[in-house]
């Protein structure tokens, strides 16, 4: 409890936020130490050291170890962690232009079609096939700036140039860096992908050639749904165990760990061309993780993948890169905000984006604002650190005991892609965010499960589904088109042995992109909700541990979440009011008594609380974007007493109405606009600078 108490004052390091820390001008060792002086007295708990535009010093010569040691044993005497960022930029795989620099063989392709009227061969054919009276000649596209993803050779040589090149420049330093960050890897952004490797894996996996059947990619030829689901299924498979799983399994060898994010989680039609899928990946991650542009939020796909599947596998801590493109003018506040909507759907572990190594010239346009030494109110920043500190620690030491499992219609989005209109795919998106919003207005805890995930780790016990580390007493199917055959195989185990699965709109009607019934046979045997509403009303009360109610109407716009500390007696409740209107909530859940975690202090405060057969009720004022932390322990807590309902205020109302303002350094004048020339011929005059960035 003495630990307990302390860590809440003063988080360790291992839970504060690790920015990326931009490598963007000439580097020297002693700016470099410094610099690590400034993040540690502001509250920082490591740093990734991270090439980026601007850099002055050679990427991976001597200058650029020199100052990575510099930075390793910096972090080493703070107890700081010192991570290795894997790119010359982003996204990764590319090894600062060697890899792709290789050939064809190692570049990112496309897959693309064009109807001729004769049969046609070039340097980039892959097929010409006779379709419709006329010939479809597929063939591929080379992007030369990047690297084919599927290929494991290509991943294998990516790590060859970049990782082991770390281990043997850094020698016995290379033990003491923590790991490596992985930045947006992706297999296209520019339509359905294509490798050299397809066709002889795709005839390994199905006992069927290819080429053939691409055309089914892009038209509804008799079987389509088949062919996609299968090409799709090898894609993801081939792009995760390439990429991922492969950096992954070379970092548990040599002592280090592997974080970073994906591109583009958001939605199924956007993960669908970037990734196949996103989930997958997150388990080959030490610390699985995401980004998050801007400051707007929504929708909760993008943390709730990371987050279950960091659940299911026992990872503690999920890592969200974040705050870029909020500008300069963004607010602690607003910084709050952004960052608590995602740590109350599971974000425990902040990456800021972003420490300018340097502010000269057109590097203060890099995605600002920069989160830095360079800020006026940097002195003050070590406030807002300790708190994401406080509640990520908590978020990533409870123990996480959700019983609802959402099963992901990822391979129905499979089947809809077809690189043009892609049919149904974006109503279903549409139905799946709006189950994900339902659940959470309702307070429901649950994860989601990917198809994959499931197949490698799900198993069935009486009338639980396990996923990994995770135990499901309910499963929702919700609108969907397909399911793969192990998903149901699971399923009808599950509900043979008393597990309660609930469906919600479609019912599927393909299994593995084959049309079956086995899935609306199954339904017949479970409950078949006729709304979302009325799906999340079937999801019974003892598997949601809160309750809340708003005092003045319909609750919305209200997230929570759920951890178990067992060892101190204490169940923790946190609470985030997501929009801007103030909110009157009734709070309810299992306990004796209840105390106010308050965050800015570290301290546990009485709050008024009403207890009733084994349930305590406390009553909140939470203003827009506020929030609240509740303790509720087993047992009575003479010291917190009830005492009056308090209003929750935002971090940066509690500094007081009342401001000073003082003149830190000589005033300055932006140069917004500008007369620019190319060669010397006007090209605009009076344009904003960042358009002609």
């Amino acid at each position: 409890m003495e630990l307990f108490q302390k860590n809440l004052s003063d988080p360790p390091k291992k839970y504060r936020p690790i920015p990326f820390w931009s490598w963007n001008d000439k580097l020297h060792t002693d700016e470099t130490a410094w610099q690590i002086e400034q993040m540690e007295k502001a509250g920082i708990g490591g740093y990734f050291m991270h090439a980026r535009g601007g850099l002055q010093t050679e990427y991976m010569g001597e200058e650029w170890m020199d100052n990575i040691k510099c930075g390793i044993h910096e972090g080493e005497k703070r107890g700081m962690g010192a991570w290795g960022y894997d790119e010359n930029g982003w996204p990764s795989g590319f090894g600062s232009g060697i890899v792709n620099g290789l050939g064809v063989k190692y570049q990112q392709k496309y897959l693309r079609y064009e109807m001729v009227e004769t049969e046609k061969n070039d340097t980039f054919t892959i097929c010409c096939l006779p379709f419709e009276g006329k010939w479809i000649h597929m063939y591929y596209d080379v992007n030369p700036f990047y690297v084919d993803t599927l290929d494991a050779e290509v991943i294998a040589k990516f790590i060859e140039v970049i990782h082991d090149v770390y281990k043997k420049e850094l020698g016995e330093d290379f033990a003491k860096m923590t790991g490596f960050f992985t930045d947006e890897p992706q297999i296209s952004r520019n339509g359905i992908p294509w490798s050299l490797v397809l066709p002889d894996n795709y005839q390994k996996r199905y006992g069927e050639e290819l080429l053939p059947l691409l055309p089914a990619l892009f038209f509804e030829v008799k079987g389509y749904e088949r062919i996609r689901f299968r090409f799709w299924q090898l894609v993801r498979d081939l792009f995760t165990d390439a990429f991922c799983k492969q950096i992954y399994n070379w970092c548990e060898a040599n002592g280090v760990q592997l974080t970073g994010h994906m591109v583009l989680e958001e939605s199924m039609e956007s993960q669908l061309v970037s990734n196949g899928a996103c989930m997958p990946n997150y388990e080959y991650m030490h610390i699985p993780g995401m980004d998050w542009l801007g400051r707007e939020v929504g929708p909760s796909t993008t943390a709730v993948q990371v987050a279950s599947v960091a659940h299911q596998t026992g990872k503690k801590q999920v890592l969200s890169e974040t705050f870029a493109l909020c500008g300069w003018d963004v607010s602690f506040e607003e910084l709050k905000r952004i960052y608590e909507w995602q740590m109350v759907r599971g974000i425990n572990l902040l990456c800021q984006h972003l420490e300018g190594y340097s502010l000269r010239g057109i590097r203060k346009r890099d995605y600002p604002a920069t989160l830095f030494y360079q800020q006026p109110w940097w002195s003050e920043y070590r406030k807002l650190n300790d708190v994401f500190s406080r509640l990520g620690m908590l978020l990533a030491e409870g123990t996480v005991r959700f019983e609802t499992l959402v099963i992901h219609p990822m391979s129905s989005a499979w089947i809809c892609f077809n690189n043009q209109d892609n049919g149904l795919l974006r109503e279903l998106d549409e139905k799946f965010m709006k189950t994900i919003h339902l659940l959470e207005e309702n307070q429901i805890q649950y994860d989601l499960g990917d198809e994959r995930i499931m197949q490698l780790h799900g198993s069935v016990s009486g009338n639980v589904l396990t996923v990994g580390q995770m135990s499901y007493r309910v499963v929702l199917v919700p609108d969907a088109l397909n399911l793969a055959p192990e998903t149901v195989e699971l399923l009808e185990q599950f509900q043979a042995n008393g597990g309660k699965i609930i469906f919600s709109g479609r019912i599927p009607e393909m299994v593995g992109g084959e049309p079956s019934d086995k899935v609306k046979q199954l339904a017949e045997k479970c409950l078949i909700a006729d709304s979302l509403q009325a799906m999340a009303d079937a999801v019974e009360s003892d598997v949601r541990p809160i309750h809340i109610s708003e005092k003045n109407g319909i609750l919305s716009g209200v997230a929570s979440t759920v951890r178990y500390f067992d060892s101190e007696g204490m169940t923790m409740y946190y609470v985030v009011n997501t929009s801007k209107e103030k909110r009157e909530l009734c709070i309810r859940f299992a306990g004796k008594s209840v105390g106010k975690f308050d965050y800015c202090s570290g301290e546990i405060l009485p709050i008024a609380q009403s207890e009733q057969d084994g349930q305590v009720s406390v009553e909140v004022s939470l203003v827009g974007m506020g929030s609240v932390v509740l303790f509720a322990y087993q047992e009575e807590k003479p010291e917190l007493t009830a005492a009056d309902t308090r209003l929750l205020y935002p971090i940066n109302q509690q500094l007081g109405a009342v401001w000073q303002i003082s003149e830190s350094d000589p005033n300055a004048v932006t140069l917004d606009y500008c007369d620019y020339y190319f060669d010397g011929i006007l090209q605009g005059k009076q344009v904003p600078i960042n358009n002609v960035q």
